[in-house]
């Protein structure tokens, strides 16, 4: 099993690739995910690396694609493409970046997309009570700091889903 919580090989795998991916998103070239792809590609282990790797390489492509199709080279919609390809550790990755250099209402806001993604996250690999602590503190940044989430057309969608415990992941529409 995949398990970045519990084993350092995977951790490293997610990282290295989730670092790769947000860097040619920024760049809008897959560059630097092909070259991490090529540098991943000997490694020995279970197979649940070798499929971690295909997935998620095959996933980053298709964000790549739409966002280079569409011309997005906005950040925040660039989050919601990400987050519609359920990569949420990945948006996670991205919008960290983003948080980095903001500030006030703009930085909360960011921080409760972030956490939004971790309970996605912990949902997807069955970390139940680490999704359900993490729920109300996400849900508590998007609703006090939603006039910086206009960019997001469902956001109530977005809080309803984490307000429900083991709901999967709306798909994200933009405004």
């Amino acid at each position: 099993m995949f398990d970045p919580f519990n084993d350092r090989i995977s951790r490293d795998i997610r990282n290295r690739l989730s670092e790769a991916f947000v860097t040619a998103l920024g760049r809008l070239d897959s560059v630097p995910l092909r070259q991490e792809a090529d540098a991943l590609k000997g490694l020995s282990g279970p197979k649940a690396y070798r499929d971690y790797i295909q997935d998620r390489v095959a996933r980053y492509r298709k964000v790549l694609d739409q966002a280079a199709a569409n011309q997005t080279d906005d950040p925040k919609h660039q989050a919601v493409l990400i987050w519609n390809a359920g990569l949420f550790f990945e948006c996670h990755e991205h919008l960290e970046a983003l948080w980095r250099n903001a500030a006030g209402d703009e930085r909360k806001a960011l921080q409760g997309l972030i956490k939004a993604a971790g309970v996605f996250v912990h949902r997807e690999l069955g970390r139940k009570k680490a999704a359900e602590r993490l729920s109300p503190k996400a849900v508590t940044l998007l609703e006090g700091y939603r006039n910086q989430l206009t960019f997001i057309a469902n956001l109530e969608e977005l809080i309803s889903a984490l307000n429900r415990n083991g709901a999967e992941a709306p798909t994200l529409r933009t405004a």
